[in-house]
């Protein structure tokens, strides 16, 4: 388990508050990446998260497509809701973005 926080682990925070703003998401200053572990092959955690930048209401929960066999590879993401997982975060298009976002 790693406990990513914004400012000690920036480089991989980074990487996965990427996923996140693929899908209109803000994460938090604190991201929990899970795995890959035997048997598992994939990685999962959870992060507390803003939609469209409105304040860190939302707890979300990820998964990673199978196959990972290293904490650094962060394909096949899939983001939900951690209170109601029927709610999934899809991926945007470029052109749905904020004009903020884009820059």
């Amino acid at each position: 388990m790693a406990d990513l926080n914004k400012k000690d682990d920036r480089k991989d925070w980074l990487k996965w508050a990427i996923e996140f703003m693929k899908r209109g998401l803000w994460a938090g200053d604190y991201i929990t990446v899970h795995g890959p572990h035997s048997p598992a092959d994939y990685l999962w955690g959870e992060a507390d998260a803003a939609w469209d930048g409105l304040g860190y209401s939302l707890r979300c929960e990820f998964q990673t497509a199978r196959g990972i066999h290293s904490i650094h590879d962060v394909p096949g993401v899939r983001i939900v809701n951690g209170d109601e997982r029927s709610v999934r975060f899809p991926l945007q298009r470029v052109s749905d973005y904020a004009r903020v976002r884009r820059r």
